[in-house]
């Protein structure tokens, strides 16, 4: 590679299995959602990975943490990365604990 912006475009994929990763942007939950807004920064990071990766992954994004403990308990899953935040802190560590709980091979991610 010349140019030091440019991707390596390597498959990641093992045995051409397709990775599966889980993008979070959690809020609580009681009656509603604690928050309306679109999880834009998890999207753009999916955008980026879709660009280079479209034939080693699948990602599936997540603002319900219910929601994401459900497909992660039911699903094959490689990687779990969740935003963090002050307002999801606590939360994020905890579906983080839980997912690890369930698949302990799962790679777990946690920033903001």
């Amino acid at each position: 590679m010349n140019d030091q912006s440019e991707v390596s475009r390597e498959p990641i994929g093992l045995n051409n299995c397709k990775r599966t990763i889980v993008l979070g942007d959690l809020g609580h939950t009681t009656k509603v959602i604690s928050s309306n807004f679109v999880p834009l920064g998890i999207g753009y990071i999916a955008a980026y990975l879709k660009k280079f990766y479209e034939k080693d992954i699948n990602i599936v994004l997540f603002k319900d943490p219910e929601k994401l403990m459900h497909y992660v308990t039911h699903n094959k899953v490689d990687l779990v990365g969740l935003t963090n935040y002050a307002w999801n802190y606590r939360l994020s560590l905890y579906i983080l604990k839980r997912c690890k709980l369930v698949c302990p091979e799962v790679a777990v991610i946690r920033r903001g």
